[in-house]
């Protein structure tokens, strides 16, 4: 295994770990990977993950960059005053330059957690060199929105926990007994009933505002939609993009889900299930990046 810490961008600010498998520094038949900073977490990732999947893929034959986005963990913080989205891409378009002009590889796939699952959608509508994306727990949609789907997504929730606890004879005697917190119960049912009467107003709503929908309606690109079960962003698609996502013509993306987890892949086990995700979605033969 091969690991090298790396410096580029205009202004040399931007500093990463670029990943290998001895014997597979030339191989220019696969894509490279690049994993994006989750949110304000620096290239390691939630929980070391990046660092995990890096090397897992690496040794495979896949070049692998792991990096800090502007003012983010060891890189500078950018002075071209541009905003902050916008600057997510220029530093992974710098990325790709990179590893075009080190490592000859032209195609790339992007993989982000969180909000850098968005910023995997934002760079492939910008940039043609990007051949698939995987998002994961990736929410897709304006925090404007999102603030105003708090209740619906808070309530989305505790309907999944109600669920599971609807045969559970230990959650009836609580209930019986009055130990069960019945404000929050109701304030479940009130909203499911209010969001159902808006379902269909939210779709129309949000269609326009959602990044993945506007990728996938207009590139023909695979894609990966992972989501953990006890993450927020798998209550969000499944109230406002999963249905779209259906209705779609032509390929759609891979779903799948992660159970017993939360949003960061805490457990262990919860990261082997991710990593085996995304291994088996990057290496299955129908895509054009495998040569058989």
């Amino acid at each position: 295994m091969l690991e090298n810490s790396i410096i580029f961008g205009n202004h040399k600010s931007l500093v990463g770990i670029c990943t290998n498998a001895e014997g597979q520094d030339k191989d220019i038949s696969l894509p490279a990977i690049i994993l994006l900073n989750a949110g304000i977490l620096h290239r390691v990732g939630p929980n070391r993950f990046h660092v995990k999947l890096a090397r897992k893929m690496a040794e495979y034959g896949f070049t692998v960059l792991r990096f800090d986005q502007s003012g983010k963990g060891d890189s500078e913080t950018s002075k071209k005053g541009i905003e902050f989205e916008e600057q997510t891409v220029c530093d992974t378009r710098a990325a790709m330059d990179y590893l075009s002009f080190v490592k000859n590889i032209d195609r790339f796939i992007l993989i982000g957690i969180c909000s850098g699952a968005d910023y995997t959608v934002n760079v492939a509508y910008r940039d043609e060199r990007v051949v698939g994306i995987i998002g994961i727990n990736g929410y897709y949609l304006d925090n404007a929105i999102l603030e105003s789907m708090s209740s619906d997504i808070t309530a989305s929730i505790q309907g999944r926990y109600y669920r599971k606890n609807l045969f559970n004879i230990k959650s009836w005697m609580r209930f019986i007994s009055g130990k069960s917190n019945i404000c929050k119960i109701w304030h479940y049912v009130k909203t499911k009933i209010e969001h159902i009467l808006k379902k269909e107003k939210q779709k129309v709503l949000f269609e326009s505002d959602s990044t993945i929908l506007k990728l996938l309606k207009n590139y023909n690109m695979p894609v990966l939609l992972v989501y953990s079960e006890g993450s927020s962003a798998w209550d969000t698609f499944q109230m406002v993009i999963a249905d779209q996502i259906n209705n779609l013509s032509g390929d759609k993306p891979v779903i799948k889900t992660i159970d017993k987890t939360d949003h960061v892949f805490a457990l262990l086990e919860s990261q082997s299930n991710l990593l085996d995700t995304v291994y088996q979605w990057v290496m299955n033969e129908e895509r054009s990046w495998i040569i058989s």
